[in-house]
This record gives C-alpha cells, sequence and structure tokens, in this order.
C-alpha cells in the first residue's frame, strides 16, 4: 500500500509546519491581509484558523485524522468581500513557496499543488 500525501510530507508535525510558514507569508501579503484582519483582530482567530487549516490540509492529504469542510461555504463571505482568482492564485504562491521552505520534495509538491489548483473553483463558488 502506498503512503498517503500526508505521511509522504512527514505527518501533523508537517503539515503544522507548513500551515504556520503559510500563514506567516499571507499575513505579510498586502493584497491578502484585508481578508484575515477580523482574525487578527479577534484574540483566538488566527489560531483557530490556522488549527482548522491544519485538520483540512490533513484530509486533502489523505490523513484519517483529517476533517473535511464545506470549503465553499467557509469561503463564502471572503468572496463577498472581493476574494478572487487573483488573490487565490497568491495563497497558491505562497503556498509553494512554503512548500519549497520546508524542502518538500518535488514530485509531492506537484501533486499537491495540483490539488489546490483543483479546488480553486469551489472555493470561489463558481
Amino acid at each position: 500500500m502506498e503512503a498517503s500525501l500526508f505521511d509522504r510530507i512527514g505527518g501533523k508535525d508537517s503539515v503544522k509546519a507548513l500551515v504556520n510558514e503559510l500563514y506567516t507569508r499571507t499575513l505579510n501579503d498586502p493584497d491578502l491581509l484585508p481578508f484575515f484582519q477580523d482574525l487578527i483582530d479577534s484574540p483566538l482567530g488566527i489560531m483557530k484558523l490556522k488549527e482548522k487549516q491544519e485538520k483540512n490540509l490533513q484530509y486533502i492529504l489523505g490523513s484519517s485524522n483529517g476533517e473535511d469542510y464545506d470549503l465553499e461555504f467557509a469561503h463564502a463571505e471572503l468572496v463577498d468581500k472581493g476574494l478572487n482568482e487573483t488573490h487565490y492564485q497568491k495563497l497558491a504562491q505562497h503556498f509553494k513557496d512554503s512548500l519549497d521552505e520546508l524542502k518538500v520534495e518535488d514530485d509531492i509538491q506537484q501533486i499537491i499543488m495540483g490539488k489546490l489548483n483543483d479546488l480553486q473553483d469551489v472555493v470561489l463558488g463558481k
């Protein structure tokens, strides 16, 4: 049996590191920051967002411990605030840069980025 992407990138600790790196980059991006401002203003907002992102990413990568979320519903308010393809692609680039930073193997990166690209229309409610 082939190992899941979750296992191949190093499991829970690697997903946590990936999410932390992703949000460090995202929250320093002036084009994306406005979509997170309400969470930044809340004491536990970003922490809860990271926890949800870790669980969802674990699911997407094939972990039995992950949680599936209705991504269209979860992002509908952001879409109403103007989240579009350009923003999604910027976030995807931060995701790719985070994978690079964590030295995730290229073949695994390609699969993960393909999954991320496949989710764009769902996230944007198209």
